[in-house]
């Protein structure tokens, strides 16, 4: 009776349990330098992500909700992407936690649980493709470290990255009913993709997306060609309602998107196609292919020190064993027919990095609008990994049942210590250096403590004008502490990371939220050069900037005729910043023109005395407002009706999507 229930209930879950057991450990040997504290991940994780990880725990702690923050959390108009990854769930774990521990540590910690949680993901798919755990578990473990480990430091990357094979199960769900549609499945697939959106780099989503359209259309051929019962138009509809339904979701988020590309056509005279590579000071010229010499491919695809030529640090192979189980593949008799996609969609995702021009890249920024995210064409390299890895997969799955066809299981442990021979050969930088100069920097355990900044200035309760910056300190880009500093100061500084830092990280006027100048005068109307070889026209308009602030002045895009500001004529009497929101008492002897030093941006309102007031474009990208004689009590207000508008229909959608839910969890109690 006894044997009985343990192989009822025990062996199943057993059967579930082990794979993942050892796919944890593997992650853990892999990452224990990071795990022990030995190293730290650094670049954007570091730089851009902890920020925002430190204003949400901020404002959670203060008692302030941060998703009602939409200056931040709808993007960053001189990026022109989205900020939304911040409210992936590990994000907003971590910012939930007692602000006393260690949150730069626990957030590596959950960067590492989404790798794992690709991990589980890849290992789910492939043992639906191939039926064989061991092979499964082999190929998901190569995966689960070759594919994140240079990543890590892009924590929006690395959500894109463990997103794509929940993607693919998703859609074999909605394709195991081919003939229904399904409002549960394409409710939960929405969910999905509306979570994968906002937790992403918009450059990954967007290769999920591609890989999931082909993905699902070469299914429902393959199922049609087979003489299978489908209905073509019906999982057509289900796909599409399904992303229709996660744009929805996503509409705060996207909405602002559009609004940030079309803020930078209008007003910064940028352009739709690509701004992030010229706004960065970057020629395209300069924007080539990744792998120059035809003889590195292997040593890239295998993750061989041994190229060439300068590889990005974001590119990594799969190991010498699975690159040869991917050759392997080829002489598999009655190939499966996902073969033949995996092979097409790994040559599809080569022309972003292989070649003599950068063929794919450079089309796409020349040519395809609104897809200024896709600058590093190298963040599709996962899809390559991915697809070597599928197929190395079948190989291993069929050589397992070719020549072990009684005993596969005296062969577990020889597979499982193929996979960690593979991915601690794709783990190259443990020999070489390389990825340790780059991206993971060595550090004591005290000093990884004092990345929680405890004693910072708090986001959310500071009330001082000042920028707390010396006069006599030029601000540093390297000095990343200030950096953190700078950008927790308020919502709408965080100018750091754009192209105007750079030129007017040292003007006198960026020390103060708000300013009186001595002298208010004309924008000059700036011509710009071809805006894409150089940033000709940015320069320009530093320099413009730069000449004024030397004489004292302010330029505006409107000045009232005959109207001239003296010195001493307005005196800032009080000053407050606060989430969205910024407040000045001012006596003004004369008409005078008082500057806000933030970022000009759609959905800003200013009023005087509790009357709306015109806003004013100053020095290009800040804003202000004209003044009458008297005192005048001044507060500049930011109420996007882009973003309300998106959250309602978001909300709309999310309700929807929760009634079919609801109504099948009724009906069947038990359900999961």
């Amino acid at each position: 009776m006894l044997s009985k229930i343990i192989n009822l209930k025990f062996r199943p879950l057993l059967g579930i349990v082990w794979p993942c057991l050892i796919l944890f450990a593997v992650g853990v040997w892999f990452y224990a330098p990071i795990i022990f504290m030995q190293r730290r991940i650094d670049w954007d994780a570091y730089a851009l992500s902890y920020p925002s990880l430190l204003f949400l725990s901020d404002s959670f702690h203060s008692g302030i909700f941060p998703f009602w923050n939409p200056f931040v959390m709808s993007g960053d108009a001189f990026l022109g992407q989205c900020a939304a990854f911040a409210y992936h769930p590990i994000f907003v774990l971590a910012a939930l936690l007692p602000q006393n521990w260690n949150l730069y540590y626990i957030f590596e910690l959950l960067l590492l649980l989404t790798a794992f949680l690709g991990g589980i993901g890849a290992y789910l798919y492939l043992q639906f493709l191939v039926k064989n755990k061991i092979a499964a578990v082999a190929g998901a473990a190569v995966f689960m470290t070759a594919a994140f480990i240079p990543l890590l430091g892009q924590p929006a990357v690395a959500c894109g990255i463990a997103s794509l094979p929940w993607f693919l199960l998703c859609a074999e769900w909605v394709l195991a009913t081919p003939c229904k549609i399904e409002p549960v499945k394409i409710s939960v697939f929405s969910l999905l993709l509306g979570l994968s959106f906002i937790s992403s780099y918009f450059g990954a989503f967007l290769y999920n997306i591609i890989f999931l359209a082909l993905y699902s259309a070469f299914r429902v051929v393959e199922m049609k060609r087979s003489g299978g019962p489908i209905a073509p138009a019906k999982m057509c509809v289900s796909f599409c309602a399904a992303g229709f339904a996660a744009v929805l979701l996503a509409a705060p988020y996207l909405f602002a998107g559009i609004e940030n590309r079309v803020f930078l056509y209008k007003d910064l005279l940028g352009d739709f196609v690509s701004p992030d590579p010229r706004l960065r000071g970057m020629a395209l010229s300069r924007v080539v292919n990744i792998i120059p010499h035809w003889a590195d491919i292997f040593h890239v695809l295998a993750g061989s020190p041994r190229f060439s030529a300068d590889i990005p640090k974001w590119v990594f192979g799969i190991g010498y064993i699975y690159l040869f189980l991917y050759v392997g593949s080829f002489f598999i008799r009655n190939k499966p027919k996902l073969l033949l996609f995996f092979n097409f969609t790994a040559l599809l995702s080569s022309f972003y990095v292989i070649g003599t021009h950068g063929f794919v890249f450079k089309f796409a920024s020349h040519h395809i609008p609104v897809l200024g995210n896709i600058r590093y064409p190298s963040f599709g390299f996962y899809i390559l990994q991915f697809s070597l890895v599928a197929c190395g997969t079948m190989a291993l799955s069929w050589f397992m049942r070719e020549f072990n066809p009684r005993n596969r299981h005296t062969v577990l442990l020889g597979c499982v210590l193929a996979a960690l021979l593979a991915a601690d050969l794709s783990f190259y930088t443990r020999r070489s250096g390389i990825f340790e100069r780059h991206v993971y920097f060595a550090a004591s355990p005290e000093e990884l403590s004092l990345l929680s900044m405890r004693d910072r200035v708090k986001s959310v309760v500071v009330k001082n004008p000042l920028r707390f910056i010396s006069k006599t300190k030029e601000y540093d880009f390297e000095n990343v502490i200030w950096i953190m500093e700078k950008v927790l100061f308020n919502q709408g500084y965080s100018t750091y990371d754009s192209p105007y830092y750079w030129y007017m990280k040292n003007l006198d006027f960026l020390e103060k939220v708000f300013s009186i100048p001595a002298k208010v005068i004309p924008a000059p109307d700036l011509k710009r050069a071809d805006y894409k070889t150089d940033n000709a026209y940015v320069e320009a308009l530093a320099a413009a900037v730069a000449a004024a602030d030397r004489a004292g002045a302010v330029m505006v895009d409107r000045l009232p005729a005959g109207f001239s500001q003296a010195p001493g004529s307005c005196e800032i009497l009080n000053s407050q910043a606060g989430p969205n929101s910024f407040k000045a008492v001012v006596y003004a002897k004369k008409k005078c023109f008082l500057s806000l030093n933030d970022k000009f941006y759609p959905g800003w309102h200013v009023s005087v005395n509790g009357l709306e007031a015109e806003l004013v474009k100053g020095n290009f990208i800040f804003k202000g407002v004209f003044l009458a004689p008297g005192q005048n009590m001044v507060e500049f207000r930011f109420v996007p009706v882009v973003f309300y508008a998106g959250v309602l229909i978001s909300a709309l959608t999310l309700l929807s999507l929760g009634i079919p839910l609801v109504l099948y969890l009724k009906r069947q109690p038990g359900a999961i």
